[in-house]
């Protein structure tokens, strides 16, 4: 399980929290790792074909997985982190806010900056 945001075309340059989405891959005798995005998928009508095996690229990932473990070890055992985590004196901190800004890059643009 994957979990992470999608990058809307309509918030480039904008200051905003595009919330969370999951999608899960899983593994297929013959074919490997496989994508998909059901939430998408159910969004699409004639096209949800395309979210079975195909994600788009405009994707950020924050977490991989569920139920883990703390580097350094926390006295809390997240199930999930979908917004980041903070701790302050060894407690959660509940304060944090996540902003995303983003602009997409052109074909002739390096990915260094």
């Amino acid at each position: 399980m994957i979990f992470g945001s999608r990058l809307k075309v309509e918030n480039e340059g904008k200051d905003h929290d595009p919330g969370y989405r999951c999608w899960p891959n899983f593994y297929a005798p013959g074919l490997g790792w496989v994508p998909l995005d059901v939430s998408s998928g159910d969004a699409a009508g004639d096209k949800a074909e395309d979210w079975f095996g195909g994600l788009d690229a405009n994707r950020a990932e924050w977490a991989e997985g569920r139920d883990f473990d703390l580097e350094p070890r926390s006295n809390v055992r997240p199930d999930l982190v979908i917004r980041g985590w903070v701790e302050i004196d060894g407690k959660p901190h509940t304060g944090l806010k996540r902003v995303i800004n983003f602009k997409r890059q052109s074909a002739g643009e390096t990915a260094a900056r």
